[in-house]
């Protein structure tokens, strides 16, 4: 891979740039009519969460190195199933996932946390979860039970997962005892083959997630994974999250959806214990006990109502979920900034679905941002076939508006080179949003000095 595709890689629209810190009692603000989940899968449970922590490996140069967390329930004396939890890029701040993290951990469950920096060596990243995964198993097993272990990833981190799980079920023998994955929103598996796919550990469960509104990752990305990999139709589901509006509220279901943006002021409501709480505890306890019918039937119910279901508010049902063990691209979905048949993308044979077409190719701006890495200026090259109307503007990867380049402003056909001035930012990732005629395009820019 060259240096110019590893660095596209690196932009992933997700994180948080702060320290590590242990998880307390949430006091994140929750959003919305749809109320807490308060019995039943999802629930809150009754424990409150302790910490075990080892500096991370990864990270050398770094100003700073954080801590691989390790939580778990207060007062637990056995070794405990266990989340391995990979994040999105950036996202190395365990309060991004706080309330995830710590609901799990309340109903009785051990959770990991491997936190890896920003970086243009992708493989490096991937040593770094699996490397942080294994020590936490080999200091902690008195909490950590490998037997009875599975993993949970976002976007890069879900991408990451079913390698990394791969060696860990078939080489490490983790999950002797029940193993499962939870995908949401995955970018590209970079590291996992059509070989490793054909021999997955069969008796893995698995609940593969995509958001509707998704505009960061190709949902083809997703579906090459479930499609291909060796498990049974019964031992897996693909779910797909819509929006829906209540009351005035709008539930999004875009690329941040499962994650908290503490303490920036980041969106915590019913879509997190519906949408991910609820069928990941229904998934971890049917993993630990496949006679529990009742949880397979809300985790891998092949589109059952309890599956489905998102709740209620004044009788209203929201939207539900859809559930199939054949997914195929959605014609709503917005072009993704990272399409499933990039060259990045290592499994870019296997994206034969058809994506879907948001807007005729013939009316998107074709654009160019260089340099890559930027320092204090960049320039958007565009060529447009006819005379547009563009709003351009950078956005930080919270989804953040950190320059508006061009308001609303008509431009003729032909080429144009706009100069951006990016002095005000700090380094980090960006993304470059250029809006027309109702659609988009998203290009990556990575800022250092």
């Amino acid at each position: 891979m060259n240096r110019s595709r590893l660095l596209f890689s690196t932009i992933i629209l997700l994180g948080l740039f702060v320290s590590s810190f242990a998880i307390v009692r949430s006091q994140t603000l929750y959003r919305g009519p749809v109320p807490r989940i308060t019995s039943g899968f999802g629930a809150d449970g009754a424990f409150a969460v302790d910490t075990l922590r080892f500096p991370a490996s990864g990270w050398e140069g770094a100003a700073s190195t954080p801590n691989v967390e390790v939580y778990y329930p207060r007062g637990s004396t056995t070794p405990r199933p266990t989340m391995l939890f990979a994040h999105g890029f950036g996202g190395n701040d365990p309060r991004y996932y706080g309330e995830l993290l710590r609901n799990v951990v309340s109903r009785g469950y051990a959770a990991v946390f491997v936190p890896y920096p920003i970086s243009i060596n992708l493989a490096g990243l991937y040593r770094t979860l699996d490397s942080g995964f294994a020590e936490a198993v080999r200091r902690f097993s008195t909490v950590i039970d490998s037997t009875r272990i599975g993993f949970a990833g976002h976007s890069f981190g879900a991408g990451a997962i079913p390698s990394i799980a791969f060696k860990a079920f078939t080489t490490r023998k983790w999950g002797a005892n029940g193993k499962f994955l939870f995908p949401m929103a995955p970018w590209y598996s970079l590291e996992t083959t059509q070989e490793q796919l054909r021999s997955f550990p069969g008796d893995t469960k698995l609940l593969m997630q995509i958001y509707a509104d998704d505009a960061t990752n190709d949902h083809r990305m997703a579906m090459d994974i479930f499609i291909n990999i060796n498990i049974p139709n019964s031992e897996k589901d693909f779910i797909t999250v819509f929006a829906d509006t209540v009351q005035g509220y709008s539930y999004t279901a875009g690329h941040q959806l499962c994650t908290i943006q503490t303490p920036t002021g980041g969106v915590f409501d019913g879509y997190d214990y519906y949408a991910v709480f609820r069928p990941l505890d229904a998934l971890m306890q049917y993993t630990f006990n496949t006679a529990n019918t009742a949880a397979k039937n809300v985790a891998l119910g092949n589109g059952s109502a309890e599956q489905v279901f998102m709740g209620t508010v004044d009788n209203r049902i929201l939207k539900p979920m859809t559930v199939t063990d054949r997914p195929t691209p959605l014609s709503t979905a917005p072009r993704a900034g990272f399409q499933c048949d990039n060259a990045t993308n290592t499994r870019r044979d296997y994206c034969s679905l058809q994506a879907p077409v948001a807007v005729r190719e013939e009316t998107r701006p074709f654009a160019r941002l260089f340099p890559q890495p930027a320092s204090d200026r960049a320039v958007l090259s565009l060529r447009l076939q006819a005379a547009q109307t563009l709003t351009v503007s950078i956005f930080d990867i919270l989804g953040r508006e950190r320059l508006r380049v061009l308001p609303e402003t008509p431009l003729s056909a032909g080429n144009h080179d706009i100069e951006i001035a990016l002095a005000s930012l700090p380094s980090g990732a960006y993304l470059c949003r250029l809006v027309a005629n109702g659609s988009f395009t998203s290009l990556p820019l990575l800022v250092q000095p």
